[in-house]
């Protein structure tokens, strides 16, 4: 079964401008060939940081919104761990909304009864 998934990315603000289109592809087929499929990329541009990051004051953000098996997403994971470009990164489950929307509607039905 396919599970949707959102991954964010910090990238170096050393990499220059015409490499990032690279990076972003590199991440992608990185994606790909652990056995996701895209379904949608954004890209923030460079933004500052509230705090340092490996010593860092601002890095570029990426995010990128893909559905594979939960087998394939720790091949995902683990294609990232160490990559000297990324200062950063996130992944996170995405769930539907009808199914968040069923259990607020069993939570207030046991609450309504009282």
């Amino acid at each position: 079964m396919l599970q949707k998934y959102e991954a964010g990315f910090i990238l170096n603000p050393e990499i220059a401008e015409d490499r990032i289109e690279s990076e972003l592809g590199d991440i992608e087929k990185e994606i790909i060939s652990a056995g996701g499929s895209i379904v949608n990329k954004e890209f923030w541009g460079k933004r500052n940081f509230s705090y340092p990051i490996k010593k860092k004051k601002e890095g570029y953000y990426c995010f990128f919104y893909y559905q594979t098996s939960p087998s394939s997403q720790k091949k995902v994971e683990e294609a990232f761990r160490g990559k000297q470009n990324i200062l950063r990164s996130l992944f996170i489950v995405k769930k539907n909304l009808t199914e968040k929307e069923g259990s607020k509607e069993k939570q207030n039905a046991g609450t309504e009864s009282q």
